[in-house]
């Protein structure tokens, strides 16, 4: 591990502000690095070099489908623990039976009110024709001008 191995100068492109040293554990002999946002592609050999205690070491990352948060492991993700509202899962379902029974309240008024006019149609040219009842003459020419 050199010195400057975070530097963004040195630093391999891939791996560029992905990696973290702890200078401050080399002293105890812990020189861990930490990847941050692992990639598939992230897996595989890694040969370690480290000068200061001529040691030359091969780890292997495994980089396995599991899913946590920065909170710690929770067993959830941030998503995975969102519940929608009691207000709100009765508004969306309540809001669509009552706009169904709004259209049907306006289909059956509208089909009454057809109904009823004409029928009130058909009561006025009942009372017209009794009022004017056709009158038969014997005679052509007298009929009404």
């Amino acid at each position: 591990m050199s010195p400057h191995s975070n530097s963004p100068v040195t630093q391999d492109p891939y791996y560029k502000n992905r990696t973290e040293t702890f200078p401050q554990e080399h002293l105890r002999g812990n020189f861990s690095i930490k990847l941050n946002n692992l990639q598939h592609t992230d897996a595989g050999k890694y040969s370690c070099y480290i000068s200061r205690l001529p040691k030359y070491q091969t780890v292997q990352l495994i980089i396995n489908d599991f899913v946590s948060t920065e909170r710690g492991d929770q067993g959830e993700t941030e998503q995975e623990g969102i519940e929608p509202s009691l207000p709100l899962l009765l508004l969306y379902s309540i809001l669509p039976v009552l706009f169904i029974l709004v259209i049907i309240f306006i289909v059956v008024s509208m089909r009454k009110k057809c109904s009823i006019s004409h029928g009130q149609l058909e009561k006025r040219d009942e009372v017209l024709s009794a009022l004017y009842e056709s009158v038969k003459t014997d005679n052509p020419d007298e009929t009404i001008k």
